[in-house]
């Protein structure tokens, strides 16, 4: 791994506070001398390494697809707040210190006081470390401009597709805007029509974009991020009308690309059967009416048996979690729905909270706290294949009990 991703590469924490330090300084009018943004940006990303601790929490899959050089476009699926910078500090590793620029709302820091003061303009600080604003009252294809000129001068920058982080867990909470048109494209075909004309009607090469998938496993903390294989779109003449479908099609094939490439965790696979069970078991409540008994053998034998299923099908990745031993595992998982007020533990049985689970709280970003096995069901709930699986053995389960 590249040297900077070290947690205890504490120069680079101590070079970092010089520089934050001269930003202070020449922001309260006390150094005339500005500082020199790119050239702390290595050290910025060594900062975030050691705060994330990403040599032990960031796995980084299919690395030989950043690309290296030239224009490119990382297609990524939202779950956190820090993804841009996780992608970011990856390709900077992974692409001998490759900038890669962000779409980012102007009015991102409005609510927070301390983000635009006197002494700390944060908007400043990141449009100088790859951010790119843009503005929902500006003209839409004037700042469009801004990230095809980029991709023109070779650049590289991030889209998701989201607009912002999926509140309910789904791995694309694709806004109404954005399942009509090519949107996700509309940049690489603009690119590449402005280098067709160019080149003088000779060959242009396509841009490329990379699928991204991000997906973290509550229980080890972990944040696995897998680059796909580059897609390309066909360029074509500067005079030729676009056709939309063709666009709107290529951008749904990336958002396959993406789901498909979530780890599947035991956690997930724990939250799907335990939704299911109180769907099922809706008529077999304890005496308070609110709890459904979930025998911790049964709830242990189904998930071994849907688990070494799930490993014989292909195309999927899977955590470690499903790939080791699952007692200790399942013991983990369990603590995990109960401290978010899933479940209760008494004994050999498992008491599942019927009220809680079957919740619909507001999509809000409160949603994955208030009922963490929806949260952690919707995330591989485009698994079609293993939703059925898990669900079928839930009724034969719950069947057992009649």
């Amino acid at each position: 791994m590249h040297a900077l991703a070290k947690p205890r590469n504490w120069k680079h924490v101590c070079v970092c506070a010089v520089d934050l330090a001269k930003i202070l300084c020449s922001n309260v009018g006390l150094s005339r001398k500005k500082p020199d943004y790119e050239k702390v940006f290595s050290h910025c990303a060594a900062l975030f390494g050691i705060i994330w601790d990403t040599e032990n929490k960031l796995v980084v899959c299919n690395s030989e697809n950043i690309v290296r050089e030239g224009p490119a476009i990382y297609v990524a699926n939202h779950i956190r707040k820090a993804d841009a910078l996780t992608v970011a500090y990856a390709v900077y590793l992974h692409a001998a210190g490759r900038h890669l620029h962000v779409m980012m709302r102007d009015d991102f820091f409005d609510d927070k006081s301390w983000a635009r003061t006197r002494l700390l303009n944060v908007d400043k600080l990141a449009v100088s470390l790859g951010a790119i604003q843009v503005s929902r009252q500006a003209g839409a294809y004037s700042q469009m401009k801004r990230f095809i000129r980029l991709l023109l001068d070779d650049g590289c920058l991030i889209i998701f597709p989201t607009g912002s982080r999926s509140r309910s867990g789904h791995v694309m909470e694709l806004l109404p805007q954005m399942l009509g048109l090519g949107q996700m494209s509309f940049f690489a075909v603009m690119a590449q029509r402005e280098r067709f004309g160019q080149d003088g009607g000779g060959r242009v090469q396509p841009v490329p974009m990379v699928p991204v998938s991000m997906s973290c496993d509550p229980i080890s903390g972990r944040t696995k991020l897998v680059f796909s294989e580059p897609e390309y779109l066909a360029p074509d003449p500067p005079d030729a009308k676009t056709d939309r479908a063709v666009l709107s099609e290529f951008d749904q094939q990336l958002v396959r690309t993406i789901s498909r490439l979530v780890e599947i965790n035991l956690s997930h696979i724990a939250a799907l059967y335990i939704l299911h069970y109180a769907w099922h078991s809706g008529d077999l409540p304890d005496r308070s009416g609110n709890k459904i008994v979930l025998k911790r053998s049964a709830f242990t034998n189904d998930l071994t048996e849907i688990v070494e299923q799930i490993k014989e099908m292909d195309g999927l990745l899977l955590s470690d979690s499903v790939r080791s031993g699952l007692d200790s595992e399942l013991r983990r998982v369990e603590r995990l729905f109960a401290r978010r007020g899933m479940l209760r533990t008494a004994g050999e049985e498992l008491l599942l909270l019927k009220n809680r689970i079957l919740s619909a709280p507001p999509v809000d970003h409160r949603y994955r706290k208030r009922n963490a096995v929806k949260y952690l069901a919707n995330e591989v709930a485009h698994f079609t294949e293993i939703v059925s699986m898990v669900e079928a053995r839930v009724l034969r389960t719950v069947g057992t009990r009649h």
